[in-house]
């Protein structure tokens, strides 16, 4: 009877400490998520002379789409920016988030609308490398 007792909390014991590491797995990855993309907009409001910095979206989670699957990704909005040139600030936004967003380089994919009154250009950063310009 005591060998029972003793096998069916050795066995509560370890489904709890299970528990409670995968519950830790994800919630730690949730905030490394929600961190990540707020370090985004941080940045670029610190760095960026525009109107508005705007999420679009950012997701987590495995996604089957058209260019493979994506783990990680968001959409940002930059509205009436002040800059000379559409790529050197790409390039330089591309340099800071890289060195200031930990672990930039494991977001899937961003992409990166600048918004300037009726003109829209944007971008797309995959894995901390610049892959479309579009003018």
């Amino acid at each position: 009877m005591m060998n029972n007792n003793k096998l069916k909390l050795g066995i509560f014991i370890l489904i709890l400490l299970l528990v409670i590491v995968i519950v830790s797995v994800f919630y730690d990855n949730y905030i490394d998520t929600k961190d990540k993309s707020s370090a985004i907009i941080e940045v670029l409001e610190n760095n960026c002379d525009c109107k508005a910095i705007e999420q679009s979206v950012y997701i987590t989670g495995i996604q089957f789409e058209k260019n493979g699957t994506v783990k990680e990704k968001g959409e940002f909005q930059l509205i009436d920016c002040n800059f000379k040139s559409f790529d050197i600030e790409v390039k330089r936004i591309n340099e800071i988030l890289n060195n200031e967003v930990k672990n930039f380089e494991e977001v899937d994919q961003l992409k990166f609308e600048f918004i300037n009154n009726d003109i829209s250009k944007s971008i797309v950063i995959k894995n901390g490398i610049i892959k479309k310009l579009k003018k």
